[in-house]
């Protein structure tokens, strides 16, 4: 998960990504497994909205293509 946030995240989106992922990997460093949770789900949230948001950016894309 953290490896998605650092390769395919670009633009706007990529600050609020990376510091989702940086309070997920803290709050497991420190022992909290149910903020570390909540982050989690967050963040795979927004990454889930993120490639949604690329996926209908390329189909629009590959319509002006065709």
């Amino acid at each position: 998960m953290l490896v998605a946030v650092e390769r395919f995240t670009t633009g706007a989106n990529a600050h609020n990504l990376r510091g989702l992922a940086n309070a997920y990997v803290l709050a497991c460093e420190n022992d909290q497994p149910s903020i570390a949770e909540r982050y989690r789900m967050r963040l795979l949230g927004e990454l889930d909205r993120s490639v949604r948001g690329r996926a209908a950016a390329f189909r629009a894309c590959m319509l002006h293509v065709a």
